[in-house]
């Protein structure tokens, strides 16, 4: 498993992104901190039958411009997959990462790039839930809450 953006003692501020824009919002903020192993709180909210396949370092979310972050692979245990072998990929990311903007590709792909889900004052949160994910349609939602914790 790779390094991980580790929490500070200080609380930052954070921005999550409604789903709608995956861009984002000035109307939304408040004081959170990422947890100290994003690995471990993920695994304990996974629901049943979700697992982390991979964690990458080095990585940046795919469509999008090169960067150095980390990529969690999430799938559904026993599946077997055609193309990517994955169902889901959650990409921490550094704070000054620039990710070309909302759509960077124009439509000109089969698929969605990762949508920017959360900023604090040390990373960037993304998120490719995946063309199918109806058995955990709060996916995003349930990231969030596991990942980002402090005061409301």
């Amino acid at each position: 498993m790779g390094k991980l953006p580790r929490a500070t003692s200080n609380p930052v501020k954070i921005t999550i992104e409604p789903a709608s824009t995956g861009r984002e919002s000035s109307t939304d903020k408040s004081k959170k901190v990422m947890v100290k192993d994003p690995v471990a709180v993920l695994k304990a909210v996974l629901p049943a039958g979700w697992i982390i396949l991979e964690v990458r370092d080095g990585a940046h979310p795919h469509y999008r411009p090169e960067g150095n972050g980390t990529e969690i692979l999430l799938g559904l245990e026993g599946k077997e997959y055609l193309k990517q072998q994955y169902s889901a990929a959650l990409y921490i990311m550094p704070v000054d990462y620039e990710d070309g903007g909302a759509d960077p590709t124009n439509c000109e792909v089969q698929t969605r790039p990762p949508r920017l889900i959360a900023t604090v004052s040390n990373a960037k949160l993304y998120l490719w839930p995946g063309p199918v994910i109806d058995n955990w349609r709060t996916m995003q939602e349930d990231l969030l809450k596991a990942l980002l914790k402090g005061s409301e």
